[in-house]
């Protein structure tokens, strides 16, 4: 996959521009960066999300299964991992209630797929620009950047643990 300042250089050869902006290259490089941590949420919270919602139940139904038995080697035996398997059971629970990796992942893929679409609307305006000149690229970027923003501060949020997700939000959509 080309980074997006390689497909932007594609676009400006093909309209014979071959001088260097440097305000684009930055820019470029920001956008592939969030797009690096995008992806990198997006596995991080994948996993994180499926191993967390599968072991929670299953733990609970072990750990049933270990309080209700009523033979006595199996209640020696059940009676000394009761506590270990309670207390991940309990630590497991906190994580997925403090993080919410599900939420998280569905979020994360949300912002990727913004992300995406950011690009190809860049490339877009970029190509249906019929007179390459620096002052219109630089227009071009400044308005792009207001919007990529956004995508910035999403990318934050999906940092903060549950509570100071929902704060943020709460203040985002006010202002």
């Amino acid at each position: 996959m080309n980074s997006f300042y390689d497909d932007i250089q594609i676009i400006l050869k093909d309209k014979d521009c071959s001088r260097r902006i440097y305000s684009l290259e930055a820019f470029a490089k920001t956008v592939d960066m969030n797009r690096k941590y995008t992806e990198r949420k997006i596995f991080i919270y994948k996993w994180s999300g499926l191993f967390l919602l599968t072991a929670i139940p299953l733990i609970s139904a072990l750990l049933t299964v270990l309080v209700s038995s009523n033979g006595e080697n199996s209640q020696m035996l059940s009676a000394s991992y009761i506590f270990l398997i309670s207390l991940s059971l309990t630590v497991f629970t906190m994580l997925n209630s403090i993080f919410k990796p599900g939420e998280r992942f569905r979020e994360a893929c949300r912002l990727g797929i913004g992300i995406n679409n950011f690009i190809i609307d860049f490339l877009n305006d970029l190509e249906k620009i019929n007179d390459i000149e620096t002052s219109s690229l630089i227009n071009l970027i400044e308005k792009k950047k207001k919007c990529f923003e956004l995508y910035q501060m999403k990318l934050i949020d999906l940092f903060l643990p549950a509570e100071g997700m929902s704060y943020k939000s709460d203040n985002a959509k006010e202002k």
